[in-house]
């Protein structure tokens, strides 16, 4: 993935706009140094960078971190990266915890936002 078509046309510079500075610093920091301590606001971001560039080990390291880590608040934005990422266990425990805390989760943000398909899933 580093070195396809498309990194070699861009020359010098390479715009990452959908992921922020600090996601991206993380997860430079991981390929130098082979491990990174990254907060929670910053690991969703982490994940979609190390899935972007096929960065399996960092992409397993964030999805234990968020599944280790699951909250009302976080599940349902979780549970449609685990369905991007076609991850049946991630999604699994996802939507174990959002239906063992269906109270609170229903009255997330996120929630909301769920895809139809998704919401579906959970009913």
């Amino acid at each position: 993935m580093l070195f396809d078509e498309k990194f070699q046309q861009c020359g010098h510079e390479l715009e990452l706009p959908q992921w922020s500075p600090a996601s991206f610093w993380h997860f430079l920091e991981f390929l130098h140094a082979g491990s990174t301590v990254a907060d929670a606001e910053t690991v969703l971001e982490l994940m979609q960078l190390s899935d972007y560039f096929q960065i399996d080990e960092l992409k397993t390291d964030c999805k234990r971190f968020l599944a280790d880590n699951l909250s009302p608040d976080t599940v349902a934005t979780l549970l449609v990266e685990a369905v991007r990422l076609h991850d049946e266990q991630l999604r699994c425990k996802c939507k174990e915890f959002f239906l063992a805390n269906a109270r609170v989760a229903l009255q997330s943000r996120a929630f909301s936002s769920l895809p139809e398909q998704v919401v579906c899933e959970l009913l």
